[in-house]
């Protein structure tokens, strides 16, 4: 099993980050090592460019990335993937759109917004017929679970506990207007994900020197060395 660090990119309200999730959690339970991390976060962000960088990709979410080979899964994929994935294998990409889908609009949209976006996705669909199970634009209006608002951004690492205290009450009330999405997290758990980002080592080498920093010490307590 590798134990490294391996890093999952993800953004609110990403139907096909909900798929990917849940099989994060799983393997990370089994002893996997995948911090999740939030691209409206402006650290997150910066870290996904510089891969994007050293490692010559583009890709939006989700995305799933060994930070020290660049081994990468762009897009979601099952359960069965990505746990070769996880373990050093590589994964042939999808095929990739020319461009990016329009974003579909937000439930109460005005219908002309609508009609826009029927508009300019049919003209997507025709750039990239080359891609497979593509929906429809109607099909894409009915099965899209769509925000009546957009969704607050989420705090940042450095935010004061009068700051998150604020933003929990936005998100809550933002929350409750937009019940029917599904996995919504709650403004708590969104909250302990930033603490514990903030906490968790950015690198496997510091990982390895926090492993052998540990090892070390336990040795000079068992020598009586203080």
């Amino acid at each position: 099993m590798n134990t490294q660090d391996m890093y999952y990119f993800y953004t609110t309200g990403c139907a096909y980050c909900a798929k990917v999730e849940p099989v994060v959690d799983k393997l990370n339970q089994e002893g996997y090592n995948i911090l999740k991390l939030d691209l409206e976060d402006k650290e997150n962000k910066e870290v996904m460019n510089e891969l994007q960088q050293k490692f010559n990709f583009k890709c939006g979410t989700p995305l799933l990335i060994d930070p020290n080979s660049g081994n990468l899964v762009c897009g979601s994929r099952d359960e069965d993937l990505l746990r070769k994935w996880a373990d050093g294998q590589s994964i042939p990409p999808l095929q990739q759109p020319v461009s990016s889908m329009p974003p579909v609009p937000l439930l109460k949209a005005p219908q002309k917004e609508v009609k826009q976006f029927i508009k300019n996705y049919n003209k997507w669909l025709n750039e990239n017929s080359h891609l497979i199970d593509l929906k429809s634009a109607d099909e894409m209006l009915e099965l899209t679970p769509r925000p009546i608002s957009p969704a607050p951004a989420p705090p940042v690492a450095q935010s004061t506990p009068a700051e998150l205290a604020a933003w929990k009450k936005v998100y809550q009330k933002w929350a409750s207007q937009n019940t029917h999405l599904k996995n919504l997290v709650t403004a708590d758990t969104v909250v302990q994900r930033l603490q514990s980002a903030t906490q968790q080592p950015k690198s496997s080498t510091e990982v390895r020197l926090s492993n052998l920093e540990a090892k070390l010490d336990k040795l000079l307590k068992h020598l009586g060395v203080n």
